[in-house]
């Protein structure tokens, strides 16, 4: 990408509105991704052992829903 593309896109964001800092909100998010059985299950071709991982995301989320 040239500088000159870059300042482009840049001024185009600035001019929507977006790219600007926009600070913390007012309400946390908990947000799990690729907790999916075929990566957290020994059995399958691309799964492994994550028993703990998966069982420490439970508690997050239930953490999160209580609060």
């Amino acid at each position: 990408m040239s500088k000159d593309s870059f300042e482009r896109d840049r001024k185009s964001y600035q001019e929507h509105g977006l790219g600007g800092r926009i600070g913390f909100g007012k309400n946390a998010a908990v947000i799990v991704i690729d907790l999916q059985l075929g990566f957290t299950d020994p059995t399958c071709p691309l799964g492994g052992d994550l028993d703990r991982v998966v069982e420490y995301c439970r508690e997050l989320i239930f953490s999160a829903h209580q609060k």
